[in-house]
């Protein structure tokens, strides 16, 4: 990557365009991904945290942000994501903050001037950097395994867990299905409720089924215990990620 960004415009036209685009034009292109999938920038593409950081320090080269300016910033690198949503997805805690602290400030950082309480703010569902998947900001923190800002949006900022999206997903559905420690689980479960715990998508999938049917982690079976030893019941898979159908009596226990 790093290679690619320093000879973005050599002679060669390592960009592929030889426009001379300037660096921050070169690593917010669009482009495809590995699997073929269009309109990902470098950095929605990115999964590595020291990646991301090193995209970041290219975006916003030259800017401080401050509780004035957060949100404009964001809204350039993620013209139709939700600032607090896309923070707290790529693990941007001091962003993460200085969102929340001006959620209300004379700019009207969150959007609306609405005046919204911390509650309301933390526990909006808004929009990821892809443009389309709804999440609140702690769902985008638990999606991709941000474990110390989950810590905070939950002890220090009231986040609630048990909210769901419109096809029925809450958080802990992200957590069992890409959970690769169960610390951020727990934290979780420390706020959830039963129903929550056993929250049905639009398949009719529990975060039990989640991790029966999608997690691959080494920690797989140490998930599912923690899950069933709060009540967790599965719905459609078997434990061994077989598809039995919706509601099965053998499963439901």
């Amino acid at each position: 990557m790093k290679v690619l960004i320093t000879g973005f415009n050599d002679v060669n036209g390592s960009n592929g365009n030889n426009n001379n685009m300037t660096l921050k034009e070169y690593v917010n292109q669009e482009g495809k991904t590995s699997v073929g999938w269009i309109g990902y920038t470098p950095l929605m593409a990115a999964t590595d945290q020291a990646i991301i950081d090193y995209l970041f320090s290219i975006l916003l080269d030259g800017i401080k942000l401050n509780t004035s300016n957060v949100t404009d910033e964001y809204k350039k690198l993620f013209p139709c994501g939700t600032p607090i949503v896309c923070a707290c997805e790529y693990g941007r805690f001091e962003d993460m903050k200085l969102l929340i602290t001006g959620r209300n400030d004379v700019n009207g950082n969150n959007g609306n001037n609405n005046n919204m309480t911390l509650k309301e703010y933390v526990n909006q569902v808004g929009i990821s950097s892809d443009c389309y998947s709804e999440f609140t900001p702690l769902m985008a923190a638990t999606w991709k395994e941000h474990f110390h800002v989950v810590k905070y949006l939950i002890e220090q900022c009231e986040s609630d867990p048990n909210i769901a999206i419109s096809i029925g997903i809450n958080a802990l559905h992200f957590a069992a299905k890409n959970g690769k420690n169960t610390n951020l689980i727990q934290i979780l479960l420390t706020r959830i409720t039963l129903d929550s715990i056993n929250k049905k998508d639009g398949n009719e999938e529990t975060p039990l089924d989640w991790t029966y049917a999608r997690n691959y982690s080494p920690i797989r079976r140490e998930i599912i215990t923690l899950l069933r030893s709060k009540g967790g019941k599965a719905n459609c898979y078997y434990s061994t990620g077989r598809y039995v159908g919706q509601g099965n009596s053998e499963l439901n226990h």
